[in-house]
């Protein structure tokens, strides 16, 4: 549901860009892998690839809220 909110509101509006919410759908994608999935694992080194794209992502969202 989360992310069909932010699909409807935020990239079809324009506010966020596909990419980002390709994104973030990849992250709540393995978000839920490592939630529902008892043979998930994942090393520090692969999450450690995403952490420059999530210091991106968190920056637009601050910006997005400073323009609301």
């Amino acid at each position: 549901m989360g992310l069909n909110v932010l699909n409807k509101e935020y990239v079809l509006t324009g506010w966020i860009d596909v990419e980002s919410a390709h994104f973030f759908a990849e992250l709540e994608s393995l978000r839920d892998a490592a939630d529902y999935n008892v043979f998930f694992q994942a090393t520090e080194e692969e999450i450690m690839e995403y952490r420059p794209m999530v210091d991106t992502f968190i920056a637009d969202i601050k910006n997005l809220i400073g323009e609301i």
